[in-house]
């Protein structure tokens, strides 16, 4: 790899001092520090890209699910961090829609009892 590049950046005095000291402190040169942090950074985004790509696939699925009327989805928590937060969030609503709508088939039965009670099967069919 050529490393006839040049790269200049503007840096507050003091963060420049700081960061030369620990450089030669670490007996590494400045330059080799940089390199190493910006692959480091580069290597993370790449890897924060690739998750959320990941995320947005499970999170794509289970709302399919959900909308196909499936509630028993659930998308694992794999951090504990916002995004974890969040998953968990998403399941707690999914078990609470499957709640609800086992509610709502239960009250949807009860009515359509109590009408056949009184009414002829026909009509209460209606």
């Amino acid at each position: 790899m050529s490393k006839e590049a040049v790269f200049t950046m503007k840096l507050e005095p003091e963060l420049r001092a700081e960061f030369m000291a620990e450089a030669e402190a670490s007996h590494r040169p400045a330059s080799q520090i940089m390199r190493e942090l910006m692959r480091e950074f580069v290597q993370r985004q790449r890897e924060a890209r690739e998750y959320e790509a990941f995320l947005r696939s499970k999170v794509a699925s289970a709302r399919e699910q959900i909308s196909a009327g499936d509630y028993a989805v659930e998308i694992p928590v794999e951090t504990r961090d916002e995004i974890g937060d969040l998953t968990g969030m998403f399941n707690e609503m999914t078990r609470s829609l499957s709640v609800k709508e086992d509610l709502l088939n239960e009250q949807r039965g009860q009515i359509r009892r109590l009408l056949h009670s009184v009414m002829p099967a026909p009509i209460a069919e209606k």
